[in-house]
């Protein structure tokens, strides 16, 4: 939890995908330029199943370079499909059993349909994690350039002219992600909230975000009676460590408001930043933008829904109960399902479930 920081790729993955995985069935040889280097006649068709997926991976992921795919084959008939990004802190994972009863083509249908829409559930939490950065990037530099934080700030202490412009850039950025429950603060140097702004109506954020609506319009500034202490939050305590320009970025989880999970589940995504005084490097306060990601997580999990419906028709009837066992699960970076193999088992490390 909170090791991930926004960092650039290396060159070599900018497509946003990871090539690691070189693996023939017996009698096969290997390349390592992968299976575009093989003569069509060695090409198995759990290979050919493997470059259509990697092909419709680099697709999908241009545009989002911080996704990461990666491939890894274990044994005859195992595979695992990791999709993974960094700033998220989440992972779609697919591990599956391609059971001896299909036949090689089967397993190479059935290999590719999992891949591709473990991918397409990836991609969307990706998204999600860039518009999370833009966001906090604005926010953190606007506070950072109205210079009004100090190491004793009180709530509800900042001028309203610095109040206003900050709640005004506030509300201009989250807007534009149009989901409620999204929120943008200041915590002081001990943990206390200074400023709170966050959506309090998706539908009018998405309308105002294009028109000449005024950008509070969306949002609701919390009073000083509703500011709370996050002083042992995870994101503060993480956030207050990073070096000068560092950015935190949380794990994939509930949201809790006054020590208490919210429920129904609103999943959250963290990013906060660190303010310092340029002379001493002492610690001023913290930004922190919560991004609410029930809406790609809903993209996911029909995107699965529909993935089990496509793949179950594609098989006979006596292949059926092989491939109704399959299952494509999300889990977060500290391994606990996000979407799992039961509804019980999700969010289980907060709800107490038996689930991870």
């Amino acid at each position: 939890r909170g090791r991930a920081q926004a960092q650039s790729p290396p060159a070599q993955s900018r497509t946003g995908v990871r090539r690691c995985c070189g693996w023939a069935p017996p009698g096969v040889p290997t390349s390592p330029a992968g299976t575009d280097a093989l003569p069509t006649a060695a090409v198995s068709p759990a290979m050919q199943a493997a470059k259509t997926v990697r092909d419709a991976v680099t697709e999908a992921s241009e545009g989002h370079h911080e996704a990461q795919v990666s491939m890894v084959c274990r044994k005859k008939f195992w595979l695992v499909l990791l999709c993974l990004s960094p700033l998220v802190g989440a992972v779609v994972a697919v591990a599956f059993f391609l059971g001896a009863t299909l036949d090689n083509s089967a397993q190479a249908v059935l290999a590719g349909e999992h891949a591709v829409a473990a991918t397409r559930s990836a991609i969307m939490l990706t998204t999600a994690s860039s518009r999370l950065v833009q966001t906090i990037r604005t926010f953190h530099l606007t506070v950072a350039a109205a210079d009004v934080l100090r190491p004793d700030l009180p709530a509800g202490s900042l001028s309203p002219s610095a109040n206003s412009q900050i709640i005004n850039t506030a509300c201009a950025s989250l807007r534009a992600t149009a989901e409620t429950g999204n929120q943008a603060r200041i915590i002081n140097a001990t943990g206390f909230e200074v400023a709170r702004v966050e959506i309090r109506n998706a539908s009018l954020a998405a309308l105002s975000s294009s028109s000449s609506l005024s950008p509070s319009a969306a949002c609701l500034v919390r009073t000083l009676s509703e500011l709370q202490d996050k002083g042992n939050r995870d994101y503060f305590l993480d956030a207050v460590g990073l070096a000068p320009g560092a950015l935190y970025v949380s794990a994939l989880d509930p949201n809790i408001e006054n020590g208490e999970v919210e429920i129904p589940i609103r999943p959250m995504l963290r990013a906060a930043e660190r303010y310092v005084n340029a002379t001493t490097q002492q610690t001023l306060g913290v930004s922190v933008v919560n991004h609410a990601v029930r809406s790609a997580l809903d993209g996911a999990r029909e995107t699965i829904a529909q993935h089990a419906v496509t793949t179950t028709s594609q098989f006979s009837a006596a292949d059926t109960s092989a491939v109704a066992t399959e299952r494509i699960l999300i889990i977060n970076s500290d391994g606990g399902y996000v979407i799992g193999p039961t509804e019980e088992s999700e969010w289980g490390w907060v709800l107490g479930n038996s689930g991870p």
